[in-house]
């Protein structure tokens, strides 16, 4: 073979492989960019689902607001006004009474009024008398008229039967006036 042929064939061969090795680096960069933009597609397009899900949850529950709002007032006509609430020492007194329960009823501190005007006041009471009658009385006082909730109750065996403390709140509505919707 003659020296000026193979010089033509190696510059061929280098071209050929300088060709490769650059289509090859071109196609490595371009594969790279194409995943890195596939994958931000696919998080975008993960996070619109999310979005889209959200926003059908909101109009959703916009949808519902109408209807709450109904019960909302209806709940709110049926809870006790505060001064309705302040008469609870009496009932309680009543219930004791009928229950043969000795009780001394009192009020505690007042919560802060939530946005919508439900309110409570913390309660106190000490009683005395058997087991059989502080069970009835709990279960009249937790019957009553009023909505309560008993957080705790301890009490302690003596010689006139049982005696302790029943702490707790009662709700009531606030709308400023003292007086239910």
């Amino acid at each position: 073979m003659s020296k000026e042929f193979k010089r033509e064939l190696l510059i061929q061969v280098v071209m050929t492989v300088v060709l490769l090795a650059g289509v090859a680096t071109i196609l490595f960069y371009l594969g790279s960019r194409i995943s890195t933009a596939s994958q931000r597609i696919y998080r975008t397009r993960t996070e619109n689902a999310l979005l889209n899900s959200e926003v059908a949850q909101i109009s959703n529950l916009r949808g519902q607001e109408q209807e709450a709002k109904q019960y909302e007032s209806q709940l709110s006509s049926t809870l006790p006004s505060k001064s309705n609430v302040l008469v609870l020492s009496n009932t309680i007194d009543a219930i004791g009474t009928r229950d043969g329960v000795n009780v001394a009823f009192q009020f505690g501190a007042e919560g802060q009024k939530s946005a919508n005007n439900l309110n409570y006041v913390e309660f106190e009471i000490s009683v005395q008398g058997s087991y059989a009658n502080i069970t009835k009385f709990v279960q009249d006082v937790e019957n009553s008229s009023y909505y309560l909730a008993i957080d705790n109750m301890s009490l302690v065996e003596g010689t006139g039967g049982l005696s302790g403390v029943i702490n707790g709140k009662a709700y009531f509505y606030d709308n400023g006036t003292g007086q239910s919707q």
